[in-house]
């Protein structure tokens, strides 16, 4: 469960422009690609909240600019009161102390010719404060006892492990530096469905023994709110819908998270005859030109002519519980009786 108490990430108006240009010479900006545009939101030690939305809708750009691998156009990141958008060289290092990353392919995101002690260890060489050189392999040793891998492994290369003991590898990366948040982007998408329970089993152990706070980045809604104590819901750059995973599981407000809930899969077949599903006809905008207003109205059948004019705010609407980013926004039980 969550704790409460002060957030330890804040995110306000977080945007990131991707410019545009046209020319070989001499370089002109035409456009931009708003991948990220206006994204606030709080996250407290030992909660986890989850990010899903559409391929191209922001999620892996809004984990790049959490860990300051993107600067943002605008907007700030504070980790305990210190930013981390605007922090450079030694001090970009010491926040980043407290704020780590699970990547999505465990086939690509650990070096091939470095050993799993190598890898794993290689954040004690960047933070050599953290752990005396003496004791660096022994700590090494330890996290993989505690992601459910053999230390005696601990001089095999990345290519002698199958996909779900590569995924630990990168888990046991991430604690390394005991940070208080772990970005997890997709951590468990690369993998088969029997592999995915146990990764985000362990994780879920880790954030119980640890005090972690996680940032789940998935497309996968059932895995999301298996993990989950919040979930943020993202549509072309903007957050739409945001609050506690009951509720947003359970009585959705946007029509674009509606849609997406419809379509996921119900064990029971009298459960699957008496969910309405949801079509949405079109595609998504491009990002680099989207729609005025309401970025969702183009493909929602709610939509009215007040939302081409005036953007809807995420706030809380009355009768519904949680923010909502729509002006029609009405609550909607989607659990099969």
């Amino acid at each position: 469960m969550a704790a409460m108490g002060e957030p330890i990430l804040e995110v306000r108006d977080l945007v990131k422009y991707f410019p545009l240009t046209r020319g070989i010479v001499v370089r002109k900006q035409i456009g931009a690609i708003r991948a990220v545009d206006g994204v606030s939101f709080d996250l407290r030690r030992g909660e986890t909240l989850g990010i899903v939305g559409e391929s191209g809708c922001g999620k892996s750009t809004l984990a790049k600019l959490l860990m300051a691998l993107e600067r943002p156009t605008s907007g700030s990141v504070r980790i305990n009161g210190r930013e981390v958008a605007r922090a450079r060289g030694g001090e970009l290092k010491r926040v980043r102390r407290n704020i780590q990353m699970v990547m999505q392919d465990p086939y690509t995101s650990l070096n091939p010719r470095m050993t799993v002690g190598d890898i794993v260890g290689e954040p004690f060489e960047i933070h050599r404060d953290v752990a005396p050189k003496g004791d660096r392999r022994r700590r090494v040793r330890e996290l993989l006892e505690v992601v459910g891998l053999d230390p005696d492994h601990v001089n095999r290369y990345p290519h002698q492990f199958s996909g779900g003991q590569r995924q630990r590898i990168g888990i046991a990366r991430g604690l390394a530096l005991r940070p208080e948040i772990i970005v997890c982007d997709e951590p468990v998408s690369a993998l088969d469905v029997s592999i995915q329970a146990q990764v985000v089993n362990l994780l879920a152990r880790l954030q119980d023994e640890f005090g972690l706070a996680y940032v789940f980045i998935a497309h996968d809604l059932s895995v999301v709110r298996h993990i989950s104590d919040r979930v943020g819901v993202m549509y072309l750059g903007k957050m739409v819908e945001l609050g506690k995973e009951t509720e947003i599981y359970d009585r959705p407000t946007h029509p674009y998270t509606q849609a997406l809930l419809s379509a996921v899969p119900v064990p029971n077949p009298e459960g699957r005859e008496r969910r309405e599903r949801i079509i949405l006809h079109g595609d998504p905008p491009s990002p680099a030109d989207p729609p005025s207003g309401c970025r969702f109205r183009t493909r929602c059948w709610k939509a009215a002519e007040i939302c081409a004019v005036e953007e809807p705010p995420l706030r809380i609407r009355p009768g519904t519980g949680h923010a909502s980013a729509c002006h029609f926004a009405e609550t909607r039980d989607v659990t099969p009786a």
